[in-house]
C-alpha cells in the first residue's frame, strides 16, 4: 500500500503498561546491551529506569531541576539529561553507568558521580550526544530559542601515573581510572559499594609497596566536610584496584610527596613546610598506617622542598642545605651533602647521579646558575 497515507503499515496493539511512571514522565532513552530503559519523571525530578522487558523499576537519580529531555551516550555507557530550569538555571547533566554505586544517587550531594555538562541554560529541553565526534546538542526553548552544542570530552585533564598497566589521571576535579577503553574509564571511589569518590585529587604517586604490591598513593579532600585535604592510598588486589584508603586526615598545604624504600613503602610528603614520613601497608582495609613529623634532633625539619627518592635515599633542600635521608622502615639517618647561599633546585636523579640548579654570588656582577652534580655522598 501506499506508505504515505498510512495503508501498509501494521500497528501492534496496544499492550500492558512495561512500567508505571511515577509524575509525569518526560524524556525516553534505551540501554539495548545492557537491556534497560531510562525516563525522567519531571513531576518528581527524578531519573527511573527498568528492564526492557518489563518488571519492577527504580530510581537512578534524584534532587534533579525540572528534568526534560535524556539521552543514553552507548559509547561512554553514559546518560545526559535537560534540567530545563526554571529561568536561567537550565542545565545539562550527565552520570557514568560505572559510577552509580548505591542507588539512587543524589544529584546535589556532595560527593554526587553527577557532573554538570552545561550551566546557565533557559528551558533546555531535548538533549542528544554524538558518540563518535564527541559533541552534545540540546534545544533551548528559551530565549534565546536555539539548537546549540558543545565537546564533551574530559576538561583540565593532568596528572597522568601509570600503575601496572591502569592509567591514572586527574580530570574534571575528580581521580579517574583507565584501561585503555571507554568503558574501562571510570572515576575512583573510596567505598566497596562504590557510593563516594575521590575529589580535588593531587600529587599522584605510583609505588610497589612490599615488593610487590602496587599502590597509587595521593592527595584528595578527606570526605570530613572541612574542605581539608587528606593523604590516600589505592591498593591493588588480588581481584585488581577497588577503592581508596585514607591514611592520614586534616593534612595543610601538602606540596610534595613521593615514595622511597627498597619496598617502596616509606612516603615522604611535606605538610605546611614540615617534612613528614608514613610507614604504608599493602593492606587494601587499613585506614591508619604510622604517621611521624621527621626530625633532626627534637626539631622539625621545615621548609623541605624539592623532594627525590634515589633507591633507599630521600634526597630534599631546605633554604641553604642540600640533605639526605638513608632510611629503613625502623631508623633514619639524616646527613647534609653540602651547604648553599640560597635553596638548591630542580633536583633530578639520572641513573643514580644527582642534578640540581644553585644560584651562586648572588648580589655580585657575576651572580647566575650553576648546574651541580652529585653523587649524594657528603
Amino acid at each position: 500500500g501506499n506508505v504515505g497515507d498510512g495503508s501498509g503499515i501494521s500497528i501492534d496493539p496496544l499492550g500492558a503498561p512495561l512500567h508505571t511512571t511515577g509524575v509525569a514522565p518526560e524524556g525516553i532513552a534505551i540501554d539495548p546491551v545492557g537491556g534497560m530503559v531510562y525516563w525522567t519523571e519531571t513531576g518528581l525530578d527524578r531519573i527511573m529506569r527498568g528492564s526492557l522487558s518489563g518488571g519492577s523499576s527504580e530510581t537512578v537519580v534524584t534532587n534533579l531541576n525540572n528534568p526534560q529531555g535524556l539521552f543514553f551516550d552507548s559509547v561512554a555507557r553514559s546518560i545526559y539529561w535537560a534540567n530545563a530550569g526554571p529561568g536561567s538555571t537550565g542545565t545539562i547533566e550527565r552520570v557514568n553507568l560505572g559510577a552509580l554505586g548505591t542507588l539512587p544517587v543524589d544529584a546535589t550531594a556532595a560527593d554526587t558521580p553527577v557532573e554538570t555538562v552545561v550551566t546557565g541554560l533557559d528551558d533546555p529541553i531535548g538533549v542528544v550526544v554524538d558518540p563518535l565526534a564527541r559533541e552534545l546538542y540540546w534545544t533551548n526553548t528559551g530565549f534565546p530559542v536555539v539548537v546549540q552544542k558543545t565537546s564533551i570530552d574530559f576538561t583540565e585533564v593532568s596528572d597522568g601515573v601509570e600503575v601496572d598497566g591502569t592509567l591514572f589521571f586527574v580530570a574534571n576535579g575528580r581521580l579517574w581510572q583507565s584501561d585503555g577503553t571507554t568503558n574501562g574509564t571510570v572515576p575512583v571511589t573510596t567505598r566497596a559499594d562504590g557510593s563516594r569518590f575521590v575529589n580535588q585529587p593531587q600529587l599522584l604517586t605510583a609505588a610497589t609497596v612490599g615488593g610487590s604490591t602496587d599502590v597509587l598513593f595521593f592527595f584528595a579532600d578527606d570526605e570530613s566536610g572541612q574542605s581539608k585535604q587528606g593523604l590516600w592510598k589505592y591498593v591493588k588486589g588480588p581481584s585488581g584496584f577497588t577503592y581508596a584508603s585514607l591514611i592520614e586526615p586534616n593534612v595543610n598545604t601538602p606540596a610534595e610527596l613521593t615514595a622511597a624504600g627498597s619496598d617502596r613503602s616509606l612516603i615522604y610528603y611535606t605538610e605546611d613546610g614540615d617534612l613528614k614520613r608514613a610507614i604504608a601497608s599493602a593492606d587494601v582495609d587499613k585506614t591508619t598506617d604510622a604517621i611521624a613529623v621527621v626530625q633532626e634532633g627534637i626539631s622539625a625539619i621545615s621548609n623541605a622542598t624539592n623532594l627525590v627518592t634515589v633507591g633507599d635515599v630521600l634526597y630534599f633542600t631546605t633554604p641553604t642545605e642540600l640533605l639526605r635521608i638513608s632510611d629503613t622502615n625502623d631508623s633514619m639517618a639524616i646527613e647534609i651533602i653540602g651547604n648553599f647561599d640560597t635553596t638548591p633546585t630542580q633536583l633530578t636523579d639520572v641513573d643514580g647521579q644527582l642534578f640540581f640548579v644553585v644560584q651562586e654570588d648572588v648580589g655580585s656582577e657575576d651572580a647566575g646558575l650553576e648546574l651541580w652534580r652529585s653523587d649524594g655522598e657528603p
